[in-house]
């Protein structure tokens, strides 16, 4: 498969963007998907936080899918929405809130999704992220903690036509195989879309079954 096959050559066709408020942690996530380890916000460089893009190829069954994972520079932190071009034919959009910030989770159907749905006029594959879910046992202590059955709440809301959720630790790595496999079996689908054989689900279904999404 040739990976450059795009019509915009600049534009990779495996485009995964993240998208959320400032300090929901997705330069850490970034960093985790590129490196593996976890840097703390703190300890990123200019560079680390001028916007960039790491692409990496993600088994599914016996298969090979590549992803190209694109951090926003922090421009939204001026602005509060992100321009066109960063959307630009982006197959699937990590919608990212801190499970420790409800104001996060608020502004995901508030504003970003409004801001998604301006700068796109292709559907994208749309993922709410919940981060920082290694604070789950201190839910008690957090007046702001956002617990899953909202998430789902929300992810169930037809008329936002939310497709996954998933629950991550930027700081752990807990559930980014997890959310990756699911995107991966995604973005396989949209590029060769087959129907199941008679009498089976399709993948995708049992993917968003599994993550606790609505189909």
């Amino acid at each position: 498969m040739n990976l450059c096959e795009e019509l915009d050559s600049d534009v990779p066709w495996d485009k995964v963007v993240l998208v959320g408020n400032p300090g929901v942690g997705k330069s850490t996530i970034f960093q985790r998907f590129k490196t593996g380890l976890f840097v703390r916000e703190e300890e990123l460089t200019h560079h680390d936080k001028a916007g960039q893009e790491h692409r990496k190829v993600w088994e599914v069954g016996d298969e090979e899918v590549s992803i190209t994972l694109f951090d926003t520079a922090g421009v939204e932190r001026f602005t509060q929405t992100i321009p066109p071009t960063y959307y630009r034919r982006a197959k699937v959009v990590l919608l990212v809130y801190s499970m420790d910030n409800n104001d996060s989770f608020q502004a995901i159907s508030n504003n970003w999704l409004d801001n998604y749905a301006s700068c796109c006029d292709d559907k994208s594959l749309t993922v709410l992220v919940g981060n920082k879910c290694d604070l789950k046992h201190r839910w008690e202590e957090l007046d702001e903690f956002v617990p899953r059955r909202r998430a789902l709440t929300l992810a169930g809301n037809r008329e936002i036509g939310l497709d996954m959720v998933f629950e991550i630790s930027a700081l752990t790595g807990k559930g980014f195989q997890e959310m990756f496999d699911g995107v991966a079996v995604r973005m396989k689908e949209l590029m060769d879309p087959k129907p199941p054989p008679s009498g089976q689900e399709n993948l995708s279904s049992q993917t968003i079954q599994k993550s606790g999404c609505r189909c």
